[in-house]
């Protein structure tokens, strides 16, 4: 599992720094990667307060707990400034559309972040204006998985915070000068408090096909939310020497007869991994396309069989053999016609992910939702 630092971060990036010494340091908690959202002043800060080759906290910091920089991605790159809706990076944050802005940007970094099932998000609402922090922490309500962590990092005595004389303990020094206070080191503490939130993944599993406006989310997840049922079963149903059909509650899908078996076939692999019927969203019943087209023809022939008949010119040498772009063809079909059968095709649709460096396909409806007849 790959733990991933991602902050908020203002006029004191010190918040950075201190959260990473809490986490790697005290918990034990291998950091490789750290990300934080700023303004165009808040980078700046970052980047000669943090990041600076020769004065920065942060190489500081590698040098004094002896840690290899290459093992932690964090530089320059890692540091994503807002823009107003302009394109201009955002020098504060002023107005309605700055925040509005703001959510935007931090919504779109935690849908990347939590794609990959193996990465856990440790984030800090610390740093930054008050509204970013509250951003934050609706974005992890929103999209956060059961592996993430949100906290809020606690200085005491408090004269240290914001200081920029302190970043984090540093191993042997007796004393702190802070605001021409001296203070001892055995007084320093630094605690992580853990927040805790509502989880709502599982109510938008289709985290790559959602809008880009956080506004939008917020419509979309009230109307998901306040709606009953919220998720209605998709059926298949075969007949013989009839167009199988494919419903998503009362009303049926216009799919062609080899759509329905490529998305039956998903359904067969999820029944393989989920336990109990439950999707966890693991990814594991996910396929590379290859995979896909070398196991597609023997999961689904009976069933492509039953519709046409044994006298339909089906060979075993077909075997419903699918390429590349045939598959790819068919699920961007698929979901096109899934999305205009229901309000909430997040739930329905064949979407990929990344995984190991590849791309693979499946779906995250529960297999408990999935009725299959044939007549």
């Amino acid at each position: 599992m790959k733990n991933i630092l991602f902050c908020i971060s203002g006029m004191s990036p010190q918040v950075i720094t201190e959260t990473l010494y809490v986490l790697l340091i005290e918990k034990k908690i291998e950091i490789e990667e750290v990300w934080a959202l700023t303004t165009e002043k808040g980078k700046k800060l970052i980047s000669e307060l943090i990041l600076d080759k020769k004065n920065g906290a942060i190489y500081k910091f590698y040098e004094d707990f002896k840690l290899q920089p290459k093992k932690i991605l964090f530089n320059s790159d890692q540091i994503i400034v807002c823009k107003d809706s302009k394109g201009n990076y955002l020098k504060d944050i002023r107005n309605e559309d700055d925040n509005r802005q703001i959510a935007n940007h931090i919504l779109q970094i935690m849908k990347t972040l939590t794609e990959d099932p193996l990465t856990q998000i440790h984030g800090s609402v610390a740093g930054g204006r008050k509204t970013m922090s509250v951003y934050l922490a609706l974005a992890f309500q929103a999209l956060a998985r059961n592996q993430d962590h949100l906290y809020h990092i606690l200085v005491d005595p408090p004269e240290l915070e914001g200081s920029r004389d302190f970043f984090y303990p540093v191993p042997g020094v007796k004393s702190y000068q802070v605001h021409g206070k001296n203070i001892p080191a055995e007084r320093v503490k630094l605690e992580l408090a853990e927040i805790p939130f509502l989880k709502l993944r599982e109510h938008i599993p289709a985290i790559k096909d959602l809008p880009n406006s956080w506004e939008e989310l917020v419509m979309r997840m009230q109307s998901l939310l306040t709606s009953q049922p919220i998720i209605n079963p998709v059926e298949i149903i075969l007949e013989k020497n009839k167009k199988a059909k494919f419903k998503i509650g009362e009303k049926e899908a216009s799919l062609q007869d080899k759509w329905i078996m490529l998305y039956l076939f998903f359904i067969k692999k999820k029944q393989n991994f989920c336990k109990e019927n439950l999707c966890q969203r693991c990814g594991n019943c996910f396929l590379r396309i290859d995979d896909i087209g070398e196991q597609f023809s023997d999961e689904t022939k009976e069933e492509y069989k039953y519709i046409k008949g044994e006298f339909s010119g089906y060979t075993e040498q077909d075997k419903l053999k699918l390429d590349r772009e045939q598959i790819r063809s068919y699920i961007s079909k698929i979901n096109r016609e899934i999305k205009k059968t229901t309000l909430f095709p997040e739930f329905y649709i064949i979407t990929s992910i990344k995984k190991w460096g590849e791309t693979k396909y499946g779906i995250y409806l529960s297999p408990s939702l999935f009725r299959y007849s044939r007549k």
